[in-house]
């Protein structure tokens, strides 16, 4: 993971919602933007051009706060900061949805 301050090793644990809208549930990073706190921590959204899309909301006054880098180049996903309001956004590569929705669609049946 790259963070301002350079690469890092972090293990991120989450969980998710089954139902829709998903609702992700991170534990807690200390010393990272994943540190505790209150309220709505991010909004993520699906994107067809990670690094593109960084672009676009730098330029509007975000933040890249992190990034991953997708194995064969490019960004598997991207935090941003409103340096205005503080508001936080995900970009995720439309690549992982595939994947996030069969392990989304595998715990429905399970009762959790």
């Amino acid at each position: 993971m790259r963070l301002p301050g350079g690469d890092v090793d972090l293990e991120l644990r989450c969980s998710y919602s089954l139902s829709v809208p998903r609702l992700e549930v991170v534990r807690s990073v200390p010393g990272t933007l994943w540190e505790a706190a209150y309220g709505i921590h991010h909004v993520g959204y699906w994107s067809d051009d990670v690094a593109a899309d960084v672009a676009e909301l730098t330029g509007h006054g975000f933040v890249t706060e992190a990034t991953r880098p997708a194995p064969g180049g490019g960004l598997h996903f991207a935090f941003l900061r409103s340096a205005a309001t503080g508001f936080r956004v995900e970009l995720v590569t439309r690549l992982a949805q595939p994947g996030l929705e069969r392990v989304w669609n595998a715990g429905e049946g399970t009762g959790r």
